[in-house]
């Protein structure tokens, strides 16, 4: 591309040919890339600066980009980490007879069966999506979640889970 060729700087020719001749003397060359030298260390630093600022400008709250992100980070060589949505259950409202309301079971003669979910599973208690993370991965809990911090949507909750 050719908006990354701006970025790219020969500086020990450059500053042979902003001096023009004058210092081509070795002591007075060493004496000039003695100088660039920090110089250049301050370019090298700022264009990996660029391609990680780039990097995390390409992560977006999508799952696709968050794998992608901890991936990279964590399991760069298997991939194994994945992000997985949480099934939600509607709650089942359970009353008693004095308090006067529908009852939600059924008989057997209407042969349809009522499941009751657990408190985990109905929408209320639950997170929206789940991490797994492989038992062979090592990791940093609070490195991950800082991670996750930056790019995971605010109102989105999500659970650690070790597999």
């Amino acid at each position: 591309m050719i908006v990354e060729k701006i970025y790219t700087v020969n500086w020990k020719k450059l500053a042979q040919q902003l001096v023009k001749g004058l210092l081509f003397k070795p002591k007075q060359t060493a004496w000039l890339y003695a100088l660039i030298a920090t110089v250049e260390l301050l370019h090298s630093d700022f264009i990996l600066f660029r391609k990680h600022i780039k990097y995390r400008l390409g992560i977006t709250p999508q799952v696709v980009y968050l794998e992608k992100l901890l991936n990279d980070r964590f399991d760069y060589t298997d991939r194994r980490i994945t992000i997985v949505k949480v099934l939600e259950y509607a709650a089942l409202p359970l009353y008693t007879k004095s308090e006067n309301k529908p009852v939600k079971f059924y008989r057997k003669s209407e042969n349809e069966p009522v499941v009751i979910y657990t408190k985990e599973e109905t929408a209320q208690f639950t997170v929206d999506f789940v991490i797994k993370i492989p038992v062979f991965v090592q990791f940093d809990l609070h490195e991950l979640m800082t991670y996750i911090a930056d790019d995971v949507l605010p109102s989105k909750t999500y659970k650690v889970q070790i597999v």
